[in-house]
């Protein structure tokens, strides 16, 4: 029993040593699957981070296992818009350096190193159960201490204790790549960087997140398609096609409609007989006016004669008195 003692308490201090972090759906390190809301989306390699840098805190010129915060960018001498690719102090791996980062200014060296991979699920070539790599130490082909992980469980982690020490390695063939999320042209902090796997140009499966956000599409859900219309149902009857349109199926209502129409008829009908009645009438009344003022002129007329004729004291005679009106009545009455 007093044997297995150190055996124990060194598989503790191993486990202390490398602090799993849990990688929730979106976060950095994750592998692409079949049927994700990103796969499809088309990468572009101009001028993406592809620099492997680190910030030398104590200047010994090398990465130390005290925590020396690590990332990828697009230039070698600064961490200005980089990826954070271990966690640290300054933030966890796959968050991008800002202007409010504690970092930002401050010089960074180039970390040698060549992309890697464990091949973890025995199949052939990288796939979702393989382990990525930046392989710093040695550049050989065993991970080794203080190499970066960068996909699977440990993501954003050093290799450190006795946990894939000396583990065999694969050469990585993929490419960084980015899809171009303000469509710019080319690469800034509001893009998605991608480890594209089998160089295919798109993000496919295999290919590995080089960042903590919600990747494009994730957690959207699709709108459902609206109902279709259940039909009518229908009495066996079909409409006379007379008026053009559909007609109701019911023989009620449809028997109502067409005695709405024929009422909405007759009532326009009245109404453009009352108009005329009312243009008639008003002709009629004109004529009138009309009439009654050859009338006042015939009087008048005949009142300047009538006072000639007492002027040369010759009475007009009353047959031409009577002869007179007469005549004002006929043609009054004939321009009615």
């Amino acid at each position: 029993m007093k044997a297995l003692l150190p055996v124990t308490l060194m598989l503790l201090l191993s486990l202390v040593a490398m602090p799993a972090v849990a990688q929730d759906e979106g976060s950095f390190g994750t592998i692409v699957e079949a049927g994700d809301e990103d796969e499809g989306l088309i990468l572009d390699t101009s001028n993406p981070p592809e620099d492997i840098v680190f910030i030398d805190a104590d200047g010994d010129g090398d990465l130390d296992v005290d925590g020396e915060p690590v990332y990828i960018s697009t230039d070698s001498s600064s961490v200005r818009g980089a990826i954070r690719l271990i966690d640290s102090d300054a933030g966890t791996a796959g968050t991008t350096v800002t202007s409010s980062s504690p970092e930002l200014g401050r010089d960074a060296e180039s970390l040698s190193g060549s992309w890697t991979y464990i091949e973890e699920d025995g199949d052939t070539g990288f796939t979702i159960g393989d382990v990525l790599i930046w392989d710093h130490a040695d550049e050989d082909d065993e991970a080794d201490l203080l190499d970066l992980l960068l996909s699977g469980p440990m993501a954003g982690q050093l290799v450190r204790g006795t946990n894939y020490v000396n583990v065999q390695t694969q050469d990585y063939d993929g490419v960084v790549a980015f899809y171009d999320e303000d469509d710019n042209g080319d690469w800034s902090t509001r893009d998605f960087l991608y480890l594209d796997s089998d160089d295919d140009g798109e993000v496919s499966e295999g290919d590995v997140r080089f960042f903590a956000k919600a990747w494009p599409g994730q957690g959207e859900e699709e709108p459902e398609p609206e109902p279709e219309p259940e039909p009518e149902p229908s009495d066996g009857t079909e409409d006379d096609g007379s008026s053009g349109e559909e007609g109701p199926q019911d023989p009620q209502a449809r028997e109502d409609a067409q005695r709405a129409k024929q009422e909405a008829d007759e009532a326009k009908a009245a109404a453009e007989d009352a108009k005329a009645a009312a243009e008639d009438a008003k002709d009629a009344a004109e004529g009138a006016q009309d009439a009654a003022q050859d009338v006042n002129s015939k009087i008048d007329e005949l009142g300047d004669l009538i006072g000639q004729e007492e002027t040369q004291d010759s009475p007009l005679p009353l047959w031409a008195l009577a002869a007179a009106l007469s005549i004002a009545v006929l043609v009054t009455r004939a321009r009615r």
